[in-house]
């Protein structure tokens, strides 16, 4: 856990010593949009919470977060400080530390494979990849969990014997990471968000595939993406080899940078 630690100004400290534990110390949690609350009970553990390690402080990012942030907040209004933050993309490891890790790691594996690298992450259907063969060196794809069983067949059939192309199985050590690392260009079906952001932290062309057929969120999602230039529609005609970048995406640092002005504002601070 991380720990805060607020600075009063002496006018405050009488002030605010009834609502305010001994204790200077305040306790971070980030609160996943799947867990729930639920009457008085909540409410008195939160309150023994309170009493017994300070203030409770909500981290709560994107939109599927905020009916869960404001329930914490309502059982508890006096000893709950909520920031909510809303982000374009999903929240990641994948910065530009952790991709310096694994190219070192997949060094070997990858280094030597044929330029351009181009990276294909597949979720749910995909469009033929065919015509994107002549203009890579070499391709790698992987699927998700959520990858229909017909996809991955299809996919297995018509390029798993094309010798440009690996398709990983699931089996070993999983690649994704060093995908990331380095990958010449990625080509990702349009309902990997996590798979899309991740992609977009890397400054490297992001094609998407079948972000036409999106409703809702996910549409005001990709209509973000393609508005600040992070990715293109992959047609199936493009021409890999031709590079283009952007200011990588980095959400996770965007809100570092938001929760720290938020307790900047209240005299607090991370103890690091």
């Amino acid at each position: 856990m991380s720990r805060l630690e607020k600075r009063r100004h002496p006018e405050e400290q009488s002030a605010k010593a009834a609502s305010w534990p001994r204790s200077s110390e305040l306790q971070i949690t980030t609160q996943a949009a799947s867990h729930r609350l639920r009457g008085e009970q909540a409410s008195c553990d939160m309150t023994e919470l309170y009493f017994r390690e300070g203030l409770l402080l909500v981290v709560a990012s994107g939109w599927d977060t905020i009916s869960v942030s404001s329930s914490i907040k309502r059982l508890a209004p006096q000893n709950v400080f909520v920031i909510q933050v809303l982000t374009m993309g999903a929240l990641h490891k994948a910065d530009s530390a952790a991709l310096r890790i694994a190219a070192s790691e997949w060094h070997d594996e990858l280094a030597p494979l044929p330029k351009p690298l181009i990276v294909v992450n597949v979720g749910g259907p995909t469009s033929s990849l065919h015509n994107v063969l002549p203009s890579c060196g070499s391709i790698r794809i992987s699927f998700s969990r959520r990858t229909p069983q017909k996809v991955s067949d299809v996919i297995f059939r018509e390029l798993g014997d094309d010798p440009k192309v690996y398709v990983w199985d699931g089996k070993g050590s999983n690649p994704h990471m060093g995908h990331l690392a380095w990958a010449d260009a990625f080509i990702i079906s349009a309902d990997s968000v996590s798979m899309l952001s991740e992609a977009c932290s890397t400054g490297k062309p992001v094609y998407v595939i079948g972000a036409e057929r999106c409703t809702w969120k996910f549409s005001a999602f990709h209509r973000s993406l393609r508005e600040r230039g992070l990715v293109r529609p992959f047609t199936g005609l493009e021409d890999v080899s031709k590079f283009w970048s952007y200011p990588p995406l980095n959400d996770a640092a965007e809100v570092a940078s938001r929760v720290r002005e938020a307790l900047a504002e209240r005299g607090w601070n991370l103890r690091r």
